[in-house]
C-alpha cells in the first residue's frame, strides 16, 4: 500500500469521523460542509474532493460505522431455538449500543425532511440483516408461509428493549434482561411460526 493511499484513507476517515460527530450534535440539516472542513482542519475544497455532496458524506459515515460494527451473526446448523437466541442476543447488544442509539436519534429527527437519509440507512443495515434472517428461517422452518414477514416480526420483538433507551426512560439494559427477553421472544416466535406451518 502506497504512502499516498494511506494518507488518502486517513484524511477520508478523519473527515467522516468529524462529520459523524457534527451530525450527531447539531443535526444533518444544520451542519454545513464548511462546518465539517473547519472541525477537520482542512479546506472546504478538500472535503468536496473526498465527498461530492453532504449526502455522499452521510452515506460514507454510515458505511464507516457499519464496518466498525460487530459482524452479522453467523447462523450455524445447531438447534433452531438456540440459533435464534444467539442471533437475538447479538442483535440486541448492537442495537442498544450508544453509537447505534445516536444514529437512530439522528435519523428520527432528520429523516422526515431528508427521506434519502432513511433510505441510505435502511439499505446499509436493516435490509441486509432482515434478508439474512429471512433466508435462515426459509431454510430451517419448512413450510413457513412468509419468511420475510416473520423475520420482520421477530426483529420488532427484539427492538422492544431499545425503546426505553431511545426515550431516555433508562440508562442501560443488563445482560440478564437481554437474556430473558431473547428467550421469551424466541419461544413466542417459534410457537407462532409452528402453529402456522
Amino acid at each position: 500500500m502506497s504512502k499516498a493511499y494511506v494518507n488518502y484513507q486517513r484524511k477520508r476517515e478523519l473527515i467522516s469521523l468529524v462529520a459523524w460527530e457534527l451530525f450527531s450534535q447539531k443535526g444533518f440539516s444544520v451542519t454545513s460542509m464548511d462546518d465539517v472542513a473547519k472541525a477537520a482542519n482542512v479546506t472546504k475544497q478538500t472535503v468536496y474532493r473526498y465527498f461530492p455532496s453532504k449526502l455522499e458524506l452521510f452515506k460514507a459515515v454510515l458505511e464507516s460505522y457499519a464496518q466498525k460494527a460487530p459482524k452479522n451473526y453467523n447462523f450455524g446448523q445447531g438447534d433452531l431455538a438456540e440459533e435464534l437466541y444467539g442471533f437475538a442476543m447479538h442483535f440486541m447488544r448492537f442495537h442498544i449500543s450508544p453509537e447505534y442509539l445516536g444514529t437512530m436519534r439522528l435519523l428520527v429527527s432528520e429523516a422526515r425532511e431528508n427521506t434519502e437519509l432513511g433510505a441510505i440507512f435502511y439499505a446499509n443495515g436493516p435490509k441486509k440483516s432482515g434478508a439474512m434472517l429471512s433466508t435462515f428461517l426459509r431454510e430451517r422452518i419448512s413450510g413457513i408461509a412468509d419468511a420475510d414477514h416473520a423475520a420482520s416480526l421477530f426483529v420488532a420483538m427484539l427492538h422492544h428493549v431499545r425503546t426505553p433507551l431511545l426515550l431516555g426512560l433508562c440508562d442501560s439494559v443488563t445482560e440478564e434482561e437481554l437474556d430473558k427477553h431473547a428467550r421469551y421472544s424466541v419461544d413466542i416466535f417459534l410457537h407462532g411460526c409452528m402453529s402456522k406451518v
